[in-house]
Formats: structure tokens, sequence, C-alpha cells
């Protein structure tokens, strides 16, 4: 397709599934909240941080478990020199290959080691391997754009799980049967159309033509979601022991709970965003003014939602977790400013990964991540949690410009290597 020539694949039917998309987010988010509440209420205070405890150590090592493949299916199916026809079935089953054999190995080190609640977190790093899968559904249905149908598979597997942890609670209290009935309802979900079918179909397509991605590509990739899950989780872990107070990290929680929802509704719009880009530039289009304007728009989003949680938020705070979270107010109205530099960020890392910037985006999100630590143990001793709310805004800056740095220069060379120059 020649630059500036704008196809069938690029217009207005990109965003057509943004609203189921938003649905199921908000359909998910409820579930979870609920499933929440009555595994909280019906364990009793210690199961539930057995199983919190569980779901947090697996979540950790999900990074490994993933190694990066989700990231690259997504990338290679978005691909407009893929073809729209070609399958990625060898690379697919490599992501299989390498889930399976990493859970494998991690729980077999897991019940090896002298840890407290083996067999739970045992079971915990089945269900993340399940997950790893799962979001390789997800990438493989979102690049080629079917996002409508992912937003189905992703309240397929919430409903199924959700059934099957239901039905676990009404014959016992076992953690570890809990976890089992959670894998269980996801591997079911597994035997529906949106789960088989996609890998399936998958498989049976004629492979893409052309080199492989390398390891050093799933480097980088692994390398940007553990310096995301540290810059992420830092602040989590380090305020109750730099905090004066151990109350503050409840406080920061619970404003950084609304900032979440802000996170999650911009996600798809993120994702779709990043499948326009690729296939653009991928496809011999120029792409810098789309992309910019997309990069501005989101600014102004974020300006104005960052208004509406500054002034907003605290009462909602109040609203929602009691009159006990009034000093979360002023941590939010922080974290609320932080929003103007958090959404553009959504796309303009997505923009580091539809342009093959992989590796600068990988030292910008570990540099970042740096910075990040260094400014909590700054910052808390003295503010608190409205000190970790000021690390995250100056962090979310400092990665904006320095994806700015890389991506400038990119995309003022034009189109993509191979894509019509």
């Amino acid at each position: 397709m020649a630059a500036g020539v704008e196809g069938p694949e690029t217009g207005r039917s990109d965003w057509g599934g943004l609203l189921p998309q938003w649905g199921a987010v908000a359909f998910t988010g409820l579930l979870s909240l609920a499933l929440s509440s009555v595994l909280g209420r019906t364990l009793g205070p210690k199961d539930f941080g057995i199983l919190s405890y569980a779901l947090s150590f697996a979540a950790i090592l999900a990074v490994l478990q993933d190694g990066g493949f989700r990231t690259l299916l997504f990338r290679e199916k978005a691909s407009r020199r893929e073809g729209g026809e070609g399958g990625l079935g060898p690379l697919l089953g490599r992501a299989l290959r390498y889930t399976a054999g990493v859970t494998l190995v991690l729980a077999g080190f897991t019940l090896l080691l002298p840890l407290e609640d083996r067999g739970a977190l045992c079971l915990a790093l089945v269900l993340t391997g399940l997950g790893a899968v799962s979001g390789y559904v997800s990438s493989l249905l979102k690049g080629r754009g079917l996002f409508s149908r992912e937003a189905l598979w992703q309240v397929l597997t919430r409903v199924f799980t959700a059934g099957a942890v239901l039905a676990a609670l009404a014959v016992t209290r076992r953690v570890e049967w809990i976890l089992s009935a959670w894998s269980l309802g996801l591997a079911l979900a597994f035997l529906t159309p949106p789960g088989m079918g996609t890998l399936a179909g998958e498989i049976r397509r004629p492979s893409v033509k052309g080199p492989a991605p390398g390891r050093r590509t799933l480097l980088a990739f692994l390398a940007i979601d553990a310096a995301t899950l540290v810059y992420f989780r830092c602040d989590m872990v380090l305020l109750p022991y730099l905090a004066a107070d151990r109350a503050e990290t409840g406080i920061y929680a619970s404003a950084y709970r609304i900032l979440e929802g802000a996170i999650l509704a911009a996600t798809p719009a993120a994702h779709m965003f990043f499948r326009i880009v690729r296939r653009r530039w991928t496809g011999g289009e120029r792409v810098a003014s789309y992309f910019f304007r997309g990069v501005g728009a989101m600014a102004l989003a974020g300006a104005l939602s960052g208004a509406a949680g500054f002034l907003l938020g605290p009462p909602v705070l109040s609203l929602l977790f009691g009159s006990d979270f009034s000093r979360a107010g002023p941590v939010l109205q922080t974290l609320s400013l932080s929003l103007l530099f958090i959404l553009p960020n959504f796309f303009l890392t997505q923009g580091a990964l539809a342009f093959d910037l992989e590796w600068p985006y990988a030292f910008s999100a570990a540099g970042t991540a740096g910075v990040n630590v260094a400014l909590n143990f700054l910052l808390i001793p003295r503010l608190g949690a409205e000190g970790a709310a000021w690390a995250t805004f100056a962090s979310e800056g400092m990665l904006g410009a320095a994806l700015l740095f890389f991506l400038v220069p990119r995309l003022r060379r034009g189109v993509a290597r191979g894509g019509g120059e």
C-alpha cells in the first residue's frame, strides 16, 4: 500500500471492538471484586492470606513463564508483512513448549525448597502457566483485529474460573483445592471456540515466510516485563518498611486502586492503537502524524481525567473505603496528576513495541524502575504514601521523555525496513 493511503484495515473499523473491550474490562473487574469478597468472607483472614500470598508469589514468576512470547505473538500477528494469511504456528509451538517447560521447572523447585505452603505455591504456578497460554490466545485474537472475540475470551475465562472456584468453595475450604479448581476452570475455557479454535487454527495456517524473531527479541520483552513489574510493585513492597506508620501502605493501596481504574480503561485503546500503527508502519505507510495525534489525544485525556481525579477523587475515596481513608485524598490527587504522563505513555510504549524499538524501551524501563526505587527510598521516609505517589509522578515523566528520545528519530526515517522505503 502506498504511503499515506488508508486501506480498509486501518480505518474506523479498527476501533469497532473498543466498546466490547471496555465491557469485558468492566465485567471481569466487577466479577473479580465479587469473587475476592466471597473468598475473603468464606476463607477467613488466615486462609485468604495464604491464597493471596500464593497468587502473588506466582504472579512474580509469571514473567518467566511468559518469556516475552505474549508481546511477540501480538506484534508478529499485527504486522502487515504477514499478509493476513500466514500463521504463527512454529512460534506458537515454541511458546507453548517454553511455558510448559518453565512451569514444570519452577513447580519442581518450589516443591524442593523449604517453603511454607509449598503445595499452594506449586498449584498457583500451574494456574499462572495456564494464564500465560490464555494470554497467547488474547495476543493472537488482538493481532488479527478480532477485539470483540477477544473480549468474549476475557469474559469466558473469568466466568469459567469463577464458577469453578465457587463450586469448590461449596465443598471445601482448602486453599490447594481452590487453586486446583481455578486451574481446572481455566483449562475448561480452552475447550471453547475462542480458546482451542484460536490455537488450533493458528497452527493449521500456512506458516509466515521470512526469518523468525530470535532470542534477543524475546529477551528484550522479558526485560521490559521484569522492569515494569519492579516499577509497579516496588512502592507497595517498600512502604511497610520505609514509612513511619504501617497504615501508610493501606492509604496508598486505596488511592492506587482508583488510579488502576483509569489504567484499565485505557488498556483496550492502547492495544488497538498498537495494531493500527504496527500494520501501517510494516505496510509501508508514513505513520508519524497519526502516531503523534494519538499521543496528543491521550495527553488531553490524561489532563482531563487527572483534573477529575484531583477534584473528585478524595470524596469518592471516602465513599468507597470509609472515613478512615480520608488521609488518602492528597495521595490520590498526586497520583491523578501522574495521569498526564501515564496515559500518553501508554501509546508511547506501544509505539516503541510497534516500531521495533524493544531494546531502547527495555533500557528506558529499566532506568525508570531504578529511578523509581531510588525515589521511593528517598521520599517515603519523609512523606509516607504521598512520597510514593510523587515517585510515580516523576518516574512516569522520565519514562515519557526517554521514549520520545528514541521514537522521534525512528519516525523521522519514515516507514519500516522492508516496508517500501
